[in-house]
Parts: C-alpha cells; sequence; structure tokens
C-alpha cells in the first residue's frame, strides 16, 4: 500500500509543482476515537480547470479557505493572521457553505414560525426515526397516525406529542406554511449543492448565489411552479363549498378554518418575514462576494475578481473598452510580488485585458465560465498573447471559496475508521485517505507502476 500512496503522492507534487499559484483549504474533525483530525487540502489549476489535492504545499500560496472558527480567523493568533505575516498578499474566504448553514440557523432562531415548524418536525421524527418506510414522510399517513397514537398510546408522553402535532397539522396556515419551507428549503439546497461542487470558480459561486436571492424574493408574491407550495394551495383554493363554514381537506384530512375564513394576511406576514430575514443574512455573509460596501484587508480584490464574469460585461464597445480596468489595477498591485516572481510582465496586462474583453466578447461571448478560461489558458493564440494577463486567471481559479471537500475528506475518514478499526496508526489511515480521495478508480488503475517501483 505504501507504493501505491507513494506514486499518486508523486503525481500529485508533480501536478502542483506545474502550477504557478495554489490556494489552502483546511477544515478539522474527530475521528471513531475522539481524535482531533486535520484536513488540508491545495487548490491548483490543472489542464485550465481548477483541482483540490490533498497533499503538502510546493507552489505560490495565493488564497486560504476554512471555516470562521477563531483558531483559523481570529485576529491575534489565528491561522490566517499568521499565514499573512509569511504571504502578505494572501486572500482569506469563510467557507461559503459554512456560511449558508449560519444562514438557516440564525433563521430557525429568529423567525417565531419557523421555531414552531422546526418543533413540530423534531417531534415526528421522535416518533419515526427508527422506521425506514417513505410513506411516514405523508402528510395523511402521518396524521392518521398521531390521530390513532392519541387515543390509543398508554404513554402520556406520547399522547401529548400526537396530539400536539395533530392540532398543528390541522392549522391551515401553519401547513401552508411548511409548504413554502419546504420549497425555500428546496432553493436553498440547490445552492448548497452548486456551493460545494469541487470545481467551484468564484464567478459561478457569486451567480449562483444571486439566482437564489432572486428566486427567494419572487416567493414573497407568488409560487414557484409546480413546487410544494403551489401544489398546497392550489388544492384548498379549488375546493368548491355549498356552505362558508365547511373547512377544506388535504389528502383527506379537515383543516380547521375555512377558506374564506383563513388569516391570510397572517400567512402573507409570515412568509415576508421569513423572506426578508433570510435576504438580510444572505447580503449579510456573502457582501464580501455580491459587492456590497465592505471593509476589510482582502475585500477590494475579492469583489474585484467580478471583471471576469464575462456574462455581466457591457454590451457597447465604448464601455467595454473602460470596464474593469480599475479592478484589473487593484488585483495587480495587491498580487505584484507573486507576479513578478511568476515572471509575469505588469506593464502589458491592462493592454492585454482589453483585447482579451473584445476577443472574448465577438468569439466566446456564449461559453461557461469553465469552458472559457479552459480555452484562453490552453489554447493558441490566447495562451500567448493573454499569457500575462492568465496568471490573473489562474489566481481567480485558484481561490478557494469552498472547503466542502476537507468535510469529504471526513467523510472518508469515518468510512475507513471505524469502532473494529480504531487501533489503525496515523499514517496508515492518511494513507488510505490518500488513496480514496487522490487514487484513480479501481477500474482504472494501472498496478504496474507500483510493481516497478
Amino acid at each position: 500500500m505504501s507504493t501505491i500512496v507513494g506514486i499518486i503522492r508523486d503525481e500529485t507534487l508533480e501536478s502542483i509543482s506545474e502550477s504557478h499559484y495554489v490556494s489552502v483549504m483546511i477544515d478539522s474533525a474527530t475521528d471513531s476515537t475522539v481524535s482531533e483530525n486535520e484536513a488540508v487540502y491545495v487548490r491548483i489549476t490543472l489542464n485550465g480547470k481548477p483541482e483540490n489535492k490533498l497533499i503538502e504545499i510546493t507552489a505560490i500560496i495565493v488564497g486560504f479557505c476554512a471555516d470562521g472558527v477563531n483558531v483559523n480567523t481570529g485576529q491575534r493568533n489565528g491561522v490566517v493572521l499568521l499565514l499573512r505575516k509569511e504571504v502578505p498578499h494572501l486572500i482569506d474566504f469563510h467557507c461559503i457553505v459554512h456560511r449558508l448553514e449560519l444562514v438557516l440557523l440564525k433563521l430557525r432562531k429568529q423567525c417565531p414560525i419557523r421555531q414552531s415548524v422546526n418543533e413540530c418536525l423534531h417531534l415526528i421524527w421522535k416518533t419515526y426515526h427508527s422506521y425506514l418506510a417513505e410513506d411516514y414522510g405523508q402528510y395523511a399517513t402521518v396524521f392518521t397516525h398521531m390521530e390513532n397514537l392519541a387515543a390509543t398510546s398508554p404513554n402520556a408522553d406520547i399522547v401529548g406529542r400526537a396530539r400536539k402535532v395533530q392540532k398543528q397539522l390541522k392549522d391551515l396556515v401553519f401547513t401552508a406554511f411548511c409548504h413554502f419551507v419546504s420549497d425555500l428549503f428546496g432553493e436553498l439546497a440547490l445552492l448548497s449543492l452548486k456551493l460545494q461542487e469541487n470545481n467551484l470558480i468564484l464567478p459561478v459561486a457569486v451567480g449562483s448565489i444571486n439566482d437564489c436571492m432572486e428566486t427567494i424574493i419572487s416567493m414573497e408574491e407568488d409560487y414557484i411552479p409546480g413546487e410544494m407550495y403551489e401544489k398546497f394551495m392550489n388544492c384548498i383554493e379549488d375546493q368548491q363549498f355549498s356552505n362558508l363554514q365547511d373547512n377544506p381537506k388535504f389528502q383527506g384530512v379537515e383543516m380547521i378554518e375555512s377558506p374564506v375564513c383563513v388569516d391570510k394576511e397572517k400567512l402573507k406576514k409570515h412568509v415576508g418575514s421569513t423572506v426578508d430575514l433570510i435576504l438580510k443574512d444572505l447580503e449579510s455573509r456573502f457582501k464580501n462576494l455580491l459587492g456590497a460596501n465592505t471593509s476589510g484587508d482582502t475585500q477590494a480584490e475579492v469583489k474585484s475578481f467580478k471583471v471576469f464574469n464575462h456574462d455581466t460585461w457591457p454590451e457597447g464597445k465604448r464601455e467595454l473598452l473602460h470596464f474593469g480596468n480599475h479592478e484589473i489595477e487593484v488585483i495587480c498591485n495587491w498580487f505584484e510580488k507573486p507576479f513578478v516572481t511568476a515572471g509575469c510582465n505588469m506593464e502589458v496586462v491592462q493592454t492585454e485585458w482589453r483585447q482579451m474583453k473584445f476577443s472574448v466578447s465577438n468569439t466566446f461571448r456564449d461559453k461557461s465560465y469553465s469552458d472559457l478560461w479552459k480555452i484562453l489558458r490552453t489554447n493558441d493564440p490566447y495562451k500567448t498573447d493573454f499569457s500575462n494577463l492568465l496568471h490573473l486567471v489562474r489566481i481567480m481559479l485558484t481561490l478557494p471559496i469552498s472547503s466542502a471537500e476537507c468535510e469529504r475528506a471526513f467523510s472518508t475518514q469515518k468510512r475507513i475508521k471505524r469502532g473494529i478499526r480504531s487501533s489503525l496508526s496515523v499514517q496508515k489511515l492518511s494513507d488510505l485517505i490518500l488513496i480514496s480521495s487522490e487514487g484513480p478508480d479501481l477500474t482504472e488503475f494501472n498496478p504496474e507502476k507500483s510493481i516497478e517501483k
């Protein structure tokens, strides 16, 4: 196994040595023996695309990403502060996936009806967490079983729990809000999955966050077509009633309020306050990416990289001529030392920027971010004509905005070091994680190198 690990490590080191710049991502977690372990990844560009590698550092560090704990981002002796003493041009990121998680945690604390939804779901989970059947996720099935438990269970705690859940599920406003929350969390889940992608780059992350926020804004006044909130409200509104006191039914369960008596303003208020809370927190936590006026050592430099979002460039030739010139100057000034070390000619960067803008605008406007930068970095004449400017692109592709890859390493650790394998040494565990994370698929593994070595 050590031979296989050695080959993987050598190949990874070779790919890192070919990259001008790297960024660092770190995170920590405990294993099955409650031992604290640290995962350190480096992010590089390979064949025009960003890649993450679990290995030591051998190139110029330009970025750092971790969660927001004090040991990483503390202003006195945090890792970022200590690194910046050695690497003054370092750009640090608080992992955007962690930031999104904090948005959801804050929403649960500050939104009263959201707390009620969480309590209801927790009570349901306490009843069904040992069951595997998918039917227990159905509204009518849960309600009917709660009704049965409330009437027949000899356990007073279960009876009280069942009656509370039953009462909440019959509340029309509460149930409607639950369907709204389901749609809202569905959108945030899509954003979370996007932000966890291995080859995520800054322009894609910014675009995904903006798209999610636009969708959430629209949810305050309208339904997402085909989703649960729309289906629930249509089900209620489409029912015909001969008596105004008749109550609507959902999946056969009679609700408490009639559709005439239901407090739509109350529902609208709950939806509006939830949307406002989550938008404000998203804007606050992602302000350095979304372009808000912020203060900080690297905020201006981070925002300046947004000029590489080619789908936001102006259409007019005159506007395009002057677009982004200041931002390119900001980036060049911040990274002057590593650029000079890498052999970049700073005097021609603005000229190459002007030429590249018109070339991309005329030829590659329809390309995705990853395809565009791969073409420019790997194909002639672009990689030659824009060789100095592409140093900025390399750094943009290398910037680590998420440490999700570190979390995946800990998931691998949990699969490998279980209770029955708790005596694995640190080196053996490290080697197995490296093979799992960086090694080829078993069907693609070529043992000849290991045999020869």
